[in-house]
């Protein structure tokens, strides 16, 4: 199953960006696993390493509340 979701992103300046999260849920019972990528507004992956994005050259995380 894949489900699409949209988060907003902010950098330390507080610039926002807004990302598309794409979520791949793959196998059944106790061997579920989910997949998620982000893409940007170009539809380009962006690096994530479970707590910060990277984007330009630049740090990001995510905003709480919604998008």
């Amino acid at each position: 199953m894949m489900t699409r979701s949209i988060i907003s992103v902010q950098n330390g300046s507080g610039n926002k960006i807004t990302l598309t999260k794409i979520r791949k849920t793959t196998g059944d019972g106790d061997a579920v696993r989910d997949h998620d990528r982000y893409l940007d507004e170009y539809g380009q992956e962006v690096p994530f390493d479970g707590s910060r994005f990277w984007i330009k050259g630049d740090t990001y995380v995510i905003v709480p509340g919604p998008a």
